[in-house]
């Protein structure tokens, strides 16, 4: 089985920007993959892309990044 992670590229010029857009939260992923089988597929669906590719992948070895607020 292979399911699509629909997002938006390009929502800001920092995290906090694209945070503003609307966020979700690890409890409510974790929520939405619960009922998946450990050998399901994740693709990424850029909805904010009207041009060129829209399906990309998730870097399995970059996927967790930490950000700082930006306010210093």
């Amino acid at each position: 089985m292979r399911v699509a992670l629909r997002m938006r590229a390009n929502e800001g010029y920092n995290a906090e920007q694209a945070a503003e857009k609307g966020t979700i939260t690890v409890g409510e992923l974790r929520e939405l993959l619960e009922g998946l089988e450990d050998d399901t597929e994740i693709v990424t669906l850029d909805l904010n892309n009207g041009r060129g590719a829209r399906w990309g992948t998730i870097d399995r070895w970059e996927a967790i990044a930490e950000f700082q607020d930006d306010e210093e």
